[in-house]
């Protein structure tokens, strides 16, 4: 009996000893989970010190310098550290980069930067990332400024694995075409691919080249983003340009308007393959080339996507075109229940090469040249309404099958 008793007074003298060690630990200590705050009054004068100070856990409350000098922070923050939350506390939050940095530059797993605005410098971007599961949400990025082609959102991923992160609710503005070049670009380089990155409800006006950029990626989702004033590019370009076969890609709901380029355009570089991918629900007006545009390159396999209900309007090429180059496989794709009107050449154009596609319950109108244009061979045609087109059908290839279309003026 006397050793039991001896045993649990030890124990109990250990216990007593450690919880003293915890709480004579400062309360301020960055540690697993806590609240760091940032702004005039508070713990930390800078994001980077709160940055560098917290731990894996800790979320970091930013507050507004107004009616303080200078009324930004003017600061780069690099984040190298996994799981940090990083939170403007209201929308008067300003960071202004110097020369050449971005404002947040985030190399990490699961780290969120949300509500920030950001102001630009000379060839500087707004946010650069590479890792997974990371948030950026809220922000407004705009005064970007060139000629080193910055860009609002940025992802250059050489080895792949910048995976299922969501990019979401943010303002991207450039200025009447000297500001950024792109508005958010995700890309991976070699033979990588970025995997199950989220793109949506985001606002992007008067980027330069491209609004939204993917390459070499596969399972993206971009949906419900609205782009204007794309002044010499895409709106949106998925690209596939190295060897892993890519694809599975929803491109839904979006709406653009005025982009110099192409509206939506997928393109399959020489000896690649970019399959299974959905465009839906997008609303396309005004573009200075074919609105939405599946190509394939030298070689390419650019087969197995659906293209369905999508209003195209308005465009100083083709509405909708599926264009094969030399020995490119375009095929088992699916053009379904779009509305094409108003194309300065066709409505919906299949180039020589584009075999074994279907063309279903389309409504194409208006088009300065032909309504539905094939150059393919063994496609199907059906149920499609064509009418008040300059030329309503043309058929140069081989084996197509016309069926049930309505060439009748309502």
């Amino acid at each position: 009996m006397k050793i039991r008793t001896l045993s649990f007074l030890g124990m109990l003298v250990v216990v007593l000893m450690l919880l003293a060690l915890a709480m004579a630990m400062p309360a301020s200590a960055a540690g697993e989970g806590n609240i760091l705050r940032v702004g005039p009054g508070q713990e930390y004068a800078t994001i980077q010190a709160a940055v560098d100070a917290a731990r894996q856990g800790s979320r970091i409350l930013v507050y507004p310098r107004i009616g303080v000098d200078p009324e930004r922070y003017e600061e780069s923050v690099a984040v190298t550290t996994n799981n940090l939350q990083i939170i403007a506390q209201s929308g008067d939050v300003v960071v202004s980069p110097p020369q050449g940095r971005p404002g947040f530059d985030v190399n990490a797993d699961h780290v969120t930067v949300r509500g920030f605005e950001i102001v630009g410098a000379v060839c500087a971007s707004g946010i650069t990332f590479q890792g997974s599961h990371n948030t950026f949400a809220e922000n407004t990025i705009h005064f970007f400024q060139g000629p080193c082609n910055p860009t609002a959102i940025q992802c250059i991923d050489t080895d792949g694995g910048s995976d299922y992160n969501t990019i979401e609710n943010n303002s991207v503005s450039g200025a009447d075409g000297t500001g950024v070049a792109y508005g958010i670009f995700v890309s991976a380089s070699s033979e990588a691919l970025n995997k199950g990155n989220i793109i949506k409800d985001n606002t992007i006006v008067d980027a330069d080249s491209r609004g939204i950029y993917v390459g070499n990626g596969t399972g993206f989702q971009i949906s419900g983003n609205q782009l204007e004033h794309i002044h010499t590019g895409d709106c949106i370009l998925v690209e596939a340009s190295n060897s892993a076969p890519q694809g599975e890609h929803r491109i839904l709901k979006n709406t653009m308007f005025s982009c110099a380029g192409h509206g939506i355009s997928l393109s399959a570089s020489p000896g690649t393959v970019l399959a299974h991918n959905r465009i839906a629900d997008n609303r396309i007006d005004k573009c200075g080339q074919d609105c939405l545009a599946l190509k394939a390159g030298s070689g390419a396999a650019l087969t197995h996507n659906q293209v369905m209900s999508n209003t195209v309007g308005d465009s100083f090429a083709n509405g909708v075109l599926l264009s094969a180059g030399q020995d490119a496989a375009v095929n088992e794709n699916l053009i379904l229940g779009n509305l094409v009107y108003m194309s300065m050449i066709d409505g919906i154009s299949l180039t020589a090469g584009s075999d074994h596609n279907r063309i279903l319950n389309n409504n194409v109108q208006e088009s300065h040249k032909v309504g539905v244009s094939v150059a393919g061979d063994y496609n199907l045609i059906v149920g499609n309404w064509i009418w008040n087109n300059a030329m309503n059908l043309e058929d140069t290839g081989v084996g197509n099958k016309w069926r049930n279309n309505d060439e009748t003026v309502p």
